[in-house]
Parts: C-alpha cells; structure tokens; sequence
C-alpha cells in the first residue's frame, strides 16, 4: 500500500538521508546563469586555442617542430571531449546524483570510484605512450621528423591523466550546481 507523502518525507528524514526537499534545488535564474556561464567560458577557451594556432604560425611557421605540436596536441584534443566535456562527465553525474541523494555527499562514492578510474585513465596514458609511434604514422604519415612528433605524443599522453581527474572533479561539483569552475577547466 502506497504511503502519503509526509510519511515517506518523515521516513526519509529518520534515515539520516537527506529528502529531496532538502538538497539543493537549481532555480531558473541559477541555471540561466550557468549556461550563461558556460556559454561564456567556452567561447573563451576556443577564442583563445585560436589565438594559439595564429601565434604558433607567426612565431615557427611551418616545420618539423610545429608539425610535432600538431600531431602531439591530437591527444589532448581527443582526451578534451571524452574526459572534460562529454563522456565521463555524462557517466559521472547520474551515480553522483544517485549518491548525494542517497547519502547526502558523495565519500562513499569517491572511495568506490577514485582510484579505479585513475588507474584506468593511467593504463590509457601509457598505452597511448606505448602506441606513439604508430598513432604518429597514422595521424600524420610522411612527417619530417616522426621521432620528434613521437617523443611529444608521448609527452602528450600525459594529458590523458589530467584531463579525466579533472573530468572526475568537475563532475562532482557539477552535482552541486557549481558550473563557472568547471566551464573554467
């Protein structure tokens, strides 16, 4: 039999687990401003990656070493979406949620989590190291100076470990409506 809502709020509450009542609730002028904020923020970012391009050409033109650049920055490029913006974020936040709901922050689920997916994002960092040189003849068959763009992919793969603990942390504070530091990564 289905109990009255101020039944199951009181059960809730003698738990110890906060209701929903009690988390925080996004207003309309919150998430405005967060999209906003966001809107923003990456608009910035890909201004700026312009900026980076138009000064790497001014300043080395076209050579060995710019081409190593490019082909290298293929990794944080492809780790950008896939750990920051898109991928992680979006598996992340609906077992956050379901933590904070349950248990009211999120402990439990970074002890489970943490380590696993920083010894995954680790195992992908070296197994792109490892994969270097092929990944180079791929991206960019007939290079000048492939032992150069190799050593950089590698340098490169680095990234990968960044970029998914920094996807790990936005997606928590994403949990708790907290935007403008994430779009700021």
């Amino acid at each position: 039999r289905a109990q009255p809502a101020h039944c199951a709020r009181r059960m809730t509450v003698s738990t110890g687990r906060p209701s929903d009542e009690q988390l925080p609730q996004p207003t309309r002028g919150a998430a405005q401003r967060a999209v906003l904020v966001i809107l923003l923020l990456t608009a910035a970012g890909r201004l700026l990656g312009f900026g980076r391009d138009l000064v790497l050409a001014a300043l080395f033109g076209a050579s060995a070493q710019t081409d190593a650049f490019t082909v290298a920055w293929t990794v944080p490029e492809t780790a950008s979406p896939l750990l920051l913006e898109d991928a992680l974020v979006f598996v992340l936040i609906p077992i956050f949620t379901t933590h904070l709901r349950h248990d009211g922050n999120l402990d439990a689920a970074v002890r489970r989590s943490l380590f696993t997916v920083v010894v995954a994002l680790g195992t992908v960092s070296a197994l792109v190291a490892v994969a270097a040189p092929w990944l180079v003849d791929v991206l960019a068959p007939g290079l000048a100076a492939p032992g150069v763009a190799t050593d950089s992919v590698r340098l490169a793969a680095l990234t990968v470990v960044a970029m998914g603990v920094a996807g790990y942390a936005t997606s928590a504070l994403r949990v708790y409506d907290v935007f403008a530091p994430p779009a700021a990564v």
